[in-house]
């Protein structure tokens, strides 16, 4: 957040999205989830002269 802060941008938005691993089972392959990433969709700030 700070980075994004001194790079001149405003988060918008905040999104998670799972990371799956494949685990075989009785010969079946399932997609369980282990982790998430954090993603930010951000846009410039706009500054007023």
């Amino acid at each position: 957040m700070e980075r994004m802060k001194r790079e001149g941008y405003t988060p918008i938005r905040r999104t998670e999205e799972p990371i799956f691993q494949e685990v075989k089972k009785d010969g079946e392959i399932t997609y369980e989830p282990v982790d998430r990433t954090v993603i930010f969709d951000a846009v410039p700030v706009k500054t007023e002269h």
